[in-house]
């Protein structure tokens, strides 16, 4: 009962700081997330929470002795095996868990690795004499100490001086690296021949060794990555690259590693960055720390922020980057000017939603450089009467189509006779939430490398009905986020964060007209919408295009959330057949969405816990 009364003092506290800094806006963050950690206490997976995380760690992330043999007995037929540097900047740390550190290295499987060290010039005695003791018992550990304290960044270039290594592993003097983190590592690297960059999913440990608050990340996510530092723990680099790049920077101190990897991704391929989806590193949590909150060093918040901003300027970038309240970042895209011609196009679908979603669109579209039209059959006679009457309007039009067939055919004909140089997908009934919607869609859609942009879709009781696509959840798709409230961060704050997904639903979907005509459009021959929009955002990804998701194009699409199904795919023989063709096309996709992750559950659109994880080798422990 005391232990109650605690936690509910302290949540009221928590409200309180949140409605004094953030107004009720914050307040109704906090009581939104409140509500679905209380409403996914009742979610059970296998007889347990599904974000029962110690009891997950025990059933499928805890390495027993078999696990060792089977390691050392696969590292046995690796054809490489390359030397893995590590390095640790030390300064007056806790001297216990300097120990924990570097007995976490010392105790790996794979053995074909060094560590430098690197001391800042620490005021404690205790310092010089663990590392010197150290460097004595084991040839593999170097040490370096500086005279002068010259900061992280400093310290970190001085413990890069003494690597020889192929690959360079960073790691903080104070947190932790599974026994099998460098046998994962060397796996990866002898898996792709061509790796230049890994890294892996993190949790955090506590002073007491509890592990809690594990970060399953996607595979290699451009957009999300600059949000927040998607790689940091553990991240390798490519030794030879680090070195042309010149190492860390002075001035980047807080964020040294963010800018690191922002100016390493700049030498090198997508496909040259290597998501291994395992926990390997244990970050440590205290009060000084930024795994505790990264306003415990505000400077790295400055320090990040220019990071970025120096990327969008070398790159010629048409974007700015803020601070979100999720202590994250948010690169807006600025709009071109002159604004480009945008055809919005509005599938087929019942009169009175599409008038609806008209009237939306022209009074609360800040984006001015549009025109609507609306594609008909032959037997809508009252669409046909209504339109007709909006001709007047110069921005609304309507294309025969004749004969019903479907709407992937209507959507296809009104594209090819459109005049804009972007298309915008719309169904009939969506209506507009954010005036900035259109702008925000198309000022992303003009930047390289993306293919299509997709909205953050409410139902009209402000629940989110879409938030990307995740494929494989429910044994086909579904949408990220679906039924959580619209105000809710979502998991790691994705809900609310720009960010590539596999596929997005074409019922909000942008794209410049070249690329939608050059990729043939949407499929005519395909019954499900949701396997249509699936097919077509893969085939953008598959040429090399990013499929990109905002959460800042907000609309409505007008059904009630309890008579929305997750989607349209039914029994029939004839749907069979389509689910069948799709994964055998894109077998990989479905099998382990990139944008996902193995030990995230196909059962719930929350990002929960998969109860086992799917991926075979992580169940095995190995």
């Amino acid at each position: 009962m005391k232990a109650l009364t605690i936690a509910i003092l302290r949540y009221f506290q928590i409200m309180l700081k949140a409605l004094k800094s953030e107004g009720w806006r914050g307040w109704i963050d906090l009581y939104y997330v409140a509500y679905e950690r209380l409403k996914s206490r009742k979610k059970k997976l296998n007889g347990v929470h599904v974000n029962n995380y110690k009891e997950w760690v025990k059933r499928y992330d805890t390495i027993d002795e078999q696990s060792i043999i089977d390691m050392q007995e696969n590292i046995e037929t690796f054809e490489r095996i390359p030397l893995i540097s590590i390095i640790m900047p030390v300064f007056n740390p806790r001297i216990e868990w300097l120990i924990e550190a570097i007995e976490s290295i010392l105790k790996q499987v794979y053995n074909n690795w060094e560590l430098c060290l690197a001391d800042d010039a620490s005021t404690d005695k205790n310092v010089s004499k663990v590392l010197n003791e150290y460097r004595r018992k084991d040839d593999r550990i170097k040490v370096v100490f500086r005279k002068i304290n010259g900061h992280i960044s400093a310290c970190s270039n001085s413990a890069l001086e003494l690597c020889s290594g192929e690959y360079v592993a960073l790691v903080d003097q104070d947190d932790l690296l599974r026994r099998n983190t460098l046998y994962w590592c060397a796996y990866f690297i002898n898996k792709n021949p061509k790796t230049k960059l890994l890294y892996s999913d993190e949790d955090k440990i506590d002073a007491r060794g509890n592990r809690n608050q594990p970060y399953f990340k996607p595979d290699w996510n451009y957009d999300l990555f600059f949000s927040h530092n998607l790689i940091t723990h553990l991240g390798v680099y490519k030794t030879s690259i680090l070195r042309k790049i010149g190492g860390f920077r002075i001035g980047f101190e807080g964020s040294q590693d963010y800018d690191l990897a922002i100016r390493f991704i700049e030498q090198i391929d997508r496909d040259e960055i290597i998501h291994i989806p395992k926990i390997l590193y244990h970050w440590r949590i205290h009060k000084k720390s930024t795994s505790d909150s990264i306003e415990n060093k505000s400077y790295s918040i400055e320090s990040a922020q220019k990071a970025i901003s120096e990327y969008i300027d070398r790159n010629g970038i048409n974007a700015k980057v803020y601070f979100n309240r999720f202590s994250m970042f948010d690169l807006r895209y600025i709009v071109p000017n002159p604004l480009p011609g945008v055809s919005i196009i509005i599938a087929p679908g019942e009169l009175r939603y599409i008038k609806k979603g008209i009237r939306s669109i022209i009074k609360k579209t800040s984006f001015t450089n549009y025109e609507i039209i609306v594609p008909v059959f032959e037997n809508e006679k009252c669409k046909i009467d209504f339109l007709k009457r909006s001709v007047k309007h110069n921005q609304i039009r309507y294309i025969y189509i004749g004969k019903p067939f479907n709407n992937m055919h209507a959507i296809n004909k009104a594209v090819e006779s459109c005049n804009g140089v972007y298309v915008c997908l719309i169904d009939a009934k969506i209506s507009v939430k954010s005036n900035n919607w259109l702008a925000e869609m198309v000022s992303i859609a003009d930047s390289a490398g993306v293919g299509a942009v997709g909205a953050k879709l409410l139902y009209p009781n402000n629940i989110i009905m879409h938030a990307g696509i995740i494929l494989g959840l429910f044994g086909i798709a579904g949408y990220a986020f679906n039924g959580l409230p619209g105000r809710n961060p979502g998991y790691i704050a994705r809900a609310n964060l720009m960010q590539e997904y596999s596929a997005l639903t074409i019922s909000c979907l942008l794209m410049k007209r070249k690329i939608y005509l050059k990729q043939g459009g949407l499929r005519e021959d395909m019954q499900s919408q949701l396997l249509c929009e699936i097919d077509f955002c893969l085939r953008l990804r598959q040429v090399g295009y990013r499929v990109v998701y905002t959460p800042f194009a907000e609309l409505f699409i007008n059904i009630h959330e309890k008579d929305h199904k997750h989607n349209e795919f039914t029994n029939n023989k004839d749907s069979i057949e389509e689910f069948n063709s799709m994964m055998n096309k894109w077998y990989s996709y479905f099998k382990n969405d990139p944008s996902y992750n193995s030990n995230l559950t196909l059962d719930y659109t929350d990002f929960s816990m998969a109860w086992p994880p799917r991926d075979e080798k992580t169940t095995m422990n190995i």
